[in-house]
């Protein structure tokens, strides 16, 4: 996990942040739907996503959990939002004044704070090094409640082109860590995708949209 750190906190230094999207996620703003409209919502690896702002503007408390601490202070910069930092074990956490939204900056592993209602996972399980993807999910499992909500986003793409990350995972791998989940979208989305995708030869990438 420590290479993984490095890794990303590299990249947030180098601002090499392809998969960051500006306006947010579409497929979010589409199919979103929980049954409770005001959980808490986890989001793993959230980076500086506006997409924290649209879910806790609909109601939620949002907790994001993040590697970088350059992302995490971008998010309240770009979204004019005043925080007070704190420390959790070995997290620190920047945490919004007149917004419900938390992020917990470190190890994600660290984070054990448990019982979200919801998962909202945009970018975080295909980040993941697919040799340690299964102990991702297996942390992730204990955060949640029994019958949260959840939102994953994952990739597909053909193997040979380029390399992760994102890395590619077939729906028979998300299915075997979440049997509940259902395919509620799929679609190419190459040319949403990192610049490195395109360049590579590769003509299409599928997102698939999970929901449970």
């Amino acid at each position: 996990m420590k290479l993984l750190l490095r890794e990303w906190r590299d990249r947030w230094q180098d601002n090499r942040i392809g998969w960051h999207q500006e306006l947010g996620n579409a497929s979010l703003k589409k199919h979103w739907s929980p049954v409770n409209r005001s959980c808490t919502v986890l989001v793993p690896l959230c980076g500086k996503s506006k997409d924290l702002v649209w879910l806790a503007n609909l109601g939620h408390r949002v907790i994001g959990i993040e590697v970088s601490e350059i992302g995490a202070r971008a998010f309240f910069l770009e979204n004019n939002l005043i925080y007070k930092e704190s420390t959790y074990k070995n997290l620190k956490i920047f945490e919004a004044i007149n917004i419900q939204i938390s992020i917990y900056c470190g190890d994600y592993f660290d984070y054990d704070l448990c019982d979200a209602e919801a998962l909202y996972d945009r970018g975080s399980i295909v980040a993941i090094r697919p040799e340690i993807r299964s102990s991702y999910v297996h942390h992730m499992k204990s955060l949640l409640g029994q019958e949260a909500y959840k939102f994953i986003i994952s990739l597909e793409y053909a193997e040979g082109f380029v390399e992760g990350p994102p890395y590619s995972i077939k729906p028979v791998e998300m299915l075997s860590y979440w049997s509940d989940l259902i395919e509620k979208d799929s679609y190419n989305d190459i040319e949403n995708s990192s610049p490195k995708f395109r360049k590579s030869g590769l003509n299409q990438v599928i997102e698939t949209v999970w929901v449970s």
